[in-house]
């Protein structure tokens, strides 16, 4: 689904649960809004390289971020400000309770 007036163009979104379910579907459509997805994962590079393929088959710029997102220091840090050539706009962290 499209939002043609939703538009963020060059902000910078790290999207925590992006891999799957709800996280994957804010990242593709922040992306399509014109967000820089930063894509972050804990444990699976391997899940992350497969969502950051299926965007660049979409036509959408993204990129993996490996980081403790519980840390607001370690998502703003220099490493990761510098590879998304920007300070984060946005964090998109989806709490999911077990039980």
């Amino acid at each position: 689904m499209q939002t043609p007036d939703f538009r963020i163009d060059g902000r910078v979104a790290l999207i925590t649960g992006a891999t799957r379910g709800l996280g994957k579907a804010m990242a593709f459509g922040l992306a399509r809004a014109g967000a820089k997805v930063a894509i972050n994962y804990a444990n699976s590079h391997e899940h992350a390289s497969r969502t950051l393929k299926e965007f660049t088959e979409a036509g959408l710029k993204g990129m993996l971020v490996r980081a403790n997102v519980t840390d607001e220091a370690e998502v703003r840090s220099e490493e990761h400000t510098s590879e998304l050539q920007s300070p984060c706009n946005l964090v998109c962290r989806l709490l999911l309770e077990k039980k």
